[in-house]
This record gives C-alpha cells, structure tokens and sequence, in this order.
C-alpha cells in the first residue's frame, strides 16, 4: 500500500491578503486538466476534454471509502492553525457529469472543520470542467479547466474575497498513478497579464478507510 503521507515539494510561501483569518486556505483542484485565462477561455496550447473523459475523471476522484490525503509536512510552520495535512472527498452526482467534494485537514490525527466547499460540472460549452468551490468565510472561487496534449490539465480561477479583493489562482494537475497525483498552484494579480508565482507542491495519495467523511 502506498504511505499515507507524501513529502511535498517546498516552493515559496506568503499570506494571502483579504482572505481571512486563514490564510493558508490553498485552492486544491483535483480534477487532472490546460490553460483557460481568467475569462474561462483555453490559450491557444490547450485542448477540450470530452464528456466521457471528464466521467471518468469524476469517478476516479470520488470513490468511496476513502479519501486523498497530502502532507503539510513541508510547509510548517508557517500559520499558526495550519494543518499537517489536508484531505478531501468526492461524490459523483447520479448522472455522472459533475462531482461535488470538500477539504478538510487534520492534526495528530484529529480532523479540522471544512475549509472548502467544491463543485465541478462538465461544461460542453467551453469542451471543459466549471470549477466552483466557497469557503465558510465567505471566499468565492470560479473558473474552468481544459486539457494538454501531454497529459496535464490547468485550472485557472478567479478567487474572490469577501471584502471583494481577488487574484488569479492557477493548478497545473498531473495524474502520476490511479491513487496519485501532483498538484503545482500559482498565483498573480487578477488584473493584467503579469508572470505566474509559483506556491506550493502537493502529491496527493488516495487513502482507503471506513472512516466517516464530513462530504
């Protein structure tokens, strides 16, 4: 059995501004995707997924019995509250175009309340995935994700805070084996073409458990 805990690569760390009072709160999107710009548009090196591509993700996500599991190992410290690790969950809707799922961490074991809320639907409008996911505090993000031709997907987003301050959020998700994959996010201004800032490195392990899930 793959370990429970993956060490994830370390990449520089900073407060988010406007987001509340945790501000460790990352966007994880799981669904393995290319560029879309903030508008939701694909940039010219990327291509549309197709229904059945998009199923298939949903169903490898959210199995149940279990959940994905990424250590926090190699961030901490860094805000007092932050977790050791986070985990999440999914649940296909019965006709299997959309999944809706939710992050929580955990501490010696311990789990922490919900940190996000997430819904992805297949869009066939834009050949790609509406990512959707709100935090308790109030915290919106939106945006798609589209596929590459080398396998990879890209989510871009829009975050939103509740005092109405928001940035660009950027996942590069690449699926390394069935119960595992890597997840590299970036940030920039929402406004304006500026370069990606490269965040964190997570490796996400599928975790089999009867367990209890707060989603």
């Amino acid at each position: 059995m793959m370990k429970r805990m993956m060490r994830a690569s370390r990449t520089e760390d900073r407060a988010h501004p406007g987001v509340g009072d945790r501000r460790w709160l990352l966007l994880f999107l799981v669904v393995p995707i290319l560029p879309a710009d903030a508008s939701g548009q694909a940039d010219a090196g990327s291509t549309g997924l197709t229904r059945d591509e998009i199923r298939a993700d949903f169903e490898r996500m959210a199995r149940p019995n279990g959940y994905w599991v990424a250590s926090n190992a190699a961030y901490l410290p860094a805000f007092p509250g932050e977790p050791e690790e986070y985990r999440m969950a999914f649940r296909r809707a019965p006709d299997g175009n959309s999944m809706r799922g939710c992050m929580w961490g955990a501490t010696n074991g311990e789990a922490t309340p919900v940190f996000w809320h997430f819904f992805y639907g297949w869009d066939p409008t834009r050949d790609g995935v509406l990512a959707y996911q709100s935090s308790a505090g109030g915290a919106v993000a939106i945006g798609w994700e589209h596929g590459s031709g080398d396998g990879e997907r890209e989510a871009v987003q829009v975050l939103t805070a509740p005092n109405g301050s928001s940035r660009q959020i950027r996942h590069l998700n690449r699926s390394t084996h069935p119960d595992s994959m890597l997840s590299r996010s970036f940030e920039r201004p929402a406004q304006g073409d500026q370069e990606w800032e490269a965040r964190r490195t997570y490796t996400w392990v599928w975790y089999p458990t009867p367990d209890s899930r707060p989603c």
